[in-house]
């Protein structure tokens, strides 16, 4: 979950990485049931992705063995941009270079606990996918490759429920902001816990500008981005220290544009002030 000034220009730099993207077709694999038997998640002229094994119960936890093979003529990097669970959006990472003509095999471990989450035994795992070289320079742009342990006709959505302590913050034809809680504490300072849900075919970036708490600037430094027709569950936190030279002791109101945008894109999908009264 990230918590700094950095996702902001990574966005940039990710969109350019990322324009031209397309999804191939899936097709349907072996039931989780059955011996695993390893699946193309990924067919290019110069490049492929292969799942070679899952473990659910891995030692960090939830894990995808990928192998990746470079059969171009120049050294490549395979860049994970995003990985969902039945539409939910989890947390992996994958930067992996790779020299021309070899391959590697490299594991993904979800951070989050999918059972946690809701979703403890996955039918659609979705991965953005991109490869650039050594510079950053796009040679395949991002392409979201599907893995369906019991087949594309049984996978399912993630759907979660309404609860009564959720604070609708937004709800658009577009995208929905539910504040699901509030918690502080003395390192992360004070923070909303979110659901996010892009309700449309586009990646989109979510961030967060001329913020304040009970009137006083605090940014958050927030941006994230979404998968098409992903949700996700993050946080945004106002940092302890700057609350503590504000003097703020109990946080009464909270302030902020929030805008959502289609990722390497022109589409505005959301400019709006949304002003949260968390009781404490």
């Amino acid at each position: 979950m990230k918590r700094n000034i950095l996702p902001l220009l990574l966005a940039a730099v990710l969109c350019l990485a990322a324009c031209g993207a397309q999804t191939p077709p899936a097709s349907d694999v072996p039931t989780q049931d059955e011996s695993f038997t390893e699946v193309g998640l990924l067919t290019h002229e110069l490049y492929g992705v292969t799942l070679t094994a899952l473990e659910p119960d891995g030692l960090l936890g939830y894990t995808l063995r990928l192998r990746l093979e470079n059969r171009s003529q120049q050294d490549c990097v395979f860049t994970l941009d995003g990985l969902s669970l039945d539409g939910l959006q989890v947390t992996a990472f994958l930067r992996v270079s790779v020299p021309a003509g070899l391959s590697a095999v490299e594991d993904v471990s979800i951070i989050e606990d999918p059972a946690a989450l809701g979703v403890p035994s996955p039918t659609d795992i979705a991965l953005a996918l991109r490869v650039s070289d050594a510079a950053g320079g796009v040679l395949m742009p991002r392409t979201v490759v599907h893995y369906y342990p019991r087949g594309e006709a049984n996978a399912a959505r993630f759907v979660r429920e309404a609860l009564d302590t959720d604070t609708v913050a937004v709800d658009t034809d577009a995208f929905t902001l539910i504040v699901t809680g509030y918690r502080r504490d003395r390192v992360r300072g004070y923070t909303a816990e979110i659901y996010l849900v892009n309700k449309t075919a586009a990646e989109i970036t979510v961030g967060i500008s001329d913020s304040t708490v009970n009137g006083h600037a605090i940014d958050p430094y927030y941006a994230i981005t979404v998968m098409a027709g992903a949700s996700f569950f993050d946080e945004i936190s106002w940092n302890a220290a700057d609350m503590d030279a504000a003097g703020i002791v109990t946080v009464a109101r909270l302030d902020f544009l929030l805008s959502v945008d289609e990722f390497c894109g022109s589409t505005q999908y959301l400019e709006q002030f949304v002003t949260l009264t968390p009781t404490e």
